[in-house]
């Protein structure tokens, strides 16, 4: 199944990286460009989960609305307070699957 993750935090980061060992392609996009191109260049998200290694056929997307399109299934892995789309306003409503992590 290809799945789009949504979000490059801790929670984000490790379950993109659970989903790969199960199989899944796994496109990740987060807000945080450069930590993201990090990421793509060392296969580590040093930021969030620096002792962590990141299997090296995770796509890297900068764009959301990119990685959503292509994702037959689209987590979002980020904070409550993160605003979303509203559903049926694009890309993101699709199978949307969301953890909601409080703050």
């Amino acid at each position: 199944m290809r799945i789009a993750m949504l979000g490059a935090g801790a929670w984000g980061t490790a379950l993109a990286r659970h989903l790969r060992a199960g199989g899944h392609e796994l496109t990740l996009w987060d807000h945080d460009t450069p930590n993201l191109m990090a990421i793509a260049a060392t296969g580590c998200n040093q930021k969030y989960l620096p002792e962590i290694s990141l299997p090296r056929d995770l796509r890297i997307e900068p764009s959301a609305e990119k990685a959503a399109s292509e994702g037959e299934v689209v987590v979002m892995a980020v904070p409550s307070r993160v605003p979303r789309s509203k559903p049926g306003s694009g890309p993101i409503h699709r199978n949307r699957c969301e953890r909601d992590k409080g703050h």
